[in-house]
């Protein structure tokens, strides 16, 4: 068990290495704020003038089943009337009769923009170097670990599937966190901050970034982790879990970008269809404002839990009690964060 799903970790990753070659585009600055004026969530108020589907596919980048491009063409622009409107029977006869309205679209550039300082789309030796040079001492530890412990097989066989679980939904809460609170002057992790808030302003730049160039500041973490482990001589068991978990979050950001494909490499497609990889339209339901949801990145396995149980909406109410901070999906929805201050106020009450 434990030997197949490590050759699904190599196999996984090994998509990210060979299977996407990034067109040569001189990516642009962006000068704009980080949040977007984005298609609302279809789950929050019916679109007339989309379907849900559209609107999932609009997040990612696809048009009218354009999909043989790997960036947003256009976006459509889907128009929400307010509550107040209701049309009578009279008028909606008149409104069929009238002949339909084009839809509006807002061309989006084509090319990468990009918003941390100094941030690039080409790959460098030196990413090239830490990004690979980690995959192989973590792959290393792994098969040390496994060997030096080789009595307990069952054990390190649930150390690999319990790992994978783990970085999934570590992504969700990492995720919803840098989305959330912060921005780039936060300490230690403000680039970060700023990369996550403004990717949802331009989600395609994503795809354009070569396997080491999207992943080795990650790679910084897996080493720390590798040298944690090995500093404090964890058991066998606890580096496989780790170094695995450390290597998901490698695998998070690639699988990440894959879900902005519109036509990824095949076998991507297979195993985003297998729920192995981060499907397409899962992730396209996290682009659509106000952000709330659907933050878990590695395979999503975890989102409906997450989202179901209201767990970051409670975490949000406990930040806001104790430090009056909000998070910025309440800043982008007024319904939302008057429903939250509202259970606030009302269990204060009681």
């Amino acid at each position: 068990m434990a030997a197949m799903l490590l050759c699904l970790l190599v196999a996984t990753t090994s998509v990210g290495v060979l299977g996407f070659v990034p067109p040569s585009v001189t990516p642009t600055r962006a000068k704009q704020g980080m949040w977007p004026l984005s298609v609302p969530r279809a789950s929050r108020q019916p679109a007339t003038s989309a379907s849900p589907s559209s609107v999932v596919e609009d997040a990612l980048g696809v048009v009218n089943g354009e999909s043989n491009i790997r960036y947003t063409d256009y976006v459509e622009t889907a128009s929400f009337p307010p509550e107040s409107s209701v049309l009578s029977t009279a008028e909606v006869s008149e409104e069929s009769a009238a002949p339909a309205a084009p839809k509006r679209r807002r061309p989006l550039s084509k090319d990468p923009q990009l918003i941390v300082e100094g941030d690039s789309t080409q790959v460098t030796p030196y990413q090239q170097l830490v990004t690979y040079g980690t995959l192989a001492l973590a792959l290393a530890a792994i098969a040390q670990a496994l060997v030096s412990d080789a009595s307990n097989p069952a054990l390190m066989s649930l150390m690999v599937p319990f790992a994978l679980l783990f970085g999934d939904l570590f992504s969700g809460v990492f995720h919803w966190a840098v989305d959330n609170y912060g921005n780039k002057n936060t300490p230690v992790f403000g680039s970060v901050i700023e990369g996550f808030q403004g990717h949802h302003k331009y989600p395609w730049t994503i795809t354009y970034r070569p396997f080491a160039n999207n992943v080795y500041k990650i790679c910084y973490g897996v080493l720390l982790i590798m040298a944690t482990t090995f500093i404090l001589q964890a058991p066998p068991a606890v580096r496989v879990f780790m170094t695995v978990f450390g290597l998901s979050q490698v695998m998070a950001q690639e699988f990440h970008k894959y879900s902005h494909m519109t036509k990824p490499p095949i076998i991507v497609q297979r195993l985003q269809g297998m729920g192995l990889m981060l499907p397409r339209k899962e992730h396209g339901l996290h682009h659509s404002e106000p952000f709330e949801g659907h933050y878990s990145i590695l395979f999503g396995w975890f989102n409906p839990l997450l989202d179901h149980s209201q767990v970051f909406r409670l975490m949000e109410r406990a930040i806001y009690k104790w430090n009056g901070h909000m998070p910025n999906s309440w800043k982008l929805d007024e319904r939302l964060r008057q429903e939250q201050v509202d259970m606030i106020e009302g269990s204060q009450r009681t």
